[in-house]
């Protein structure tokens, strides 16, 4: 959408505003409507795509269960693992930016 925007022609000017309105707020079918009124080319393509094989449920009905642990195991470190790097960020935003000296008065 922003690309559209960006290569309007001039003739079209007056449609700028509205239209980077729309793009920005992401809009897709709001764009589309206002760049079919004002003749500039644009077509949302809706994703299609089908699920090859089963449901996930079914794939894991057949699963054995120690390795339904060890994956359940390895999603819960990796969600721990990126929320510590989330609150270790945090504390740097909050805290880091002060010189050294602000903590160490005595």
């Amino acid at each position: 959408m922003h690309d559209v925007v960006a290569d309007l022609a001039p003739a079209k000017e007056p449609y700028r505003e509205i239209l980077n309105a729309a793009a920005e707020d992401g809009r897709v079918r709001e764009f589309q409507r206002l760049a079919n009124r004002a003749g500039v080319p644009f077509t949302v393509t809706k994703a299609m795509w089908r699920w090859p094989g089963r449901t996930i449920v079914d794939q894991l009905e057949e699963t054995p269960a120690d390795a339904l642990q060890w994956l359940a195991r390895w999603a819960y470190e990796g969600c721990c693992r990126l929320l510590n790097i989330a609150a270790h960020k945090e504390w740097e935003a909050g805290f880091d930016h002060h010189p050294a000296s602000r903590w160490l008065r005595l």
